[in-house]
């Protein structure tokens, strides 16, 4: 089953590969330190372990 869901996904990747990756451009655009103290207030490290 994993064999064949690797290869759907390597299918759909080649479709929209040609489009390019518009993430890749943005994260040039955004300063993303700035959202660092907002993040980093959000995460507790006490919930996480827990959950894991």
């Amino acid at each position: 089953m994993i064999l064949f869901i690797d290869f759907v996904l390597r299918e759909d990747y080649e479709q929209v590969k040609p489009i390019g990756d518009k993430l890749l451009e943005s994260d040039l655009l955004i300063n993303w330190e700035a959202f660092r103290p907002i993040v980093t207030g959000l995460y507790n490290k006490k919930i996480y372990k827990v959950c894991r």
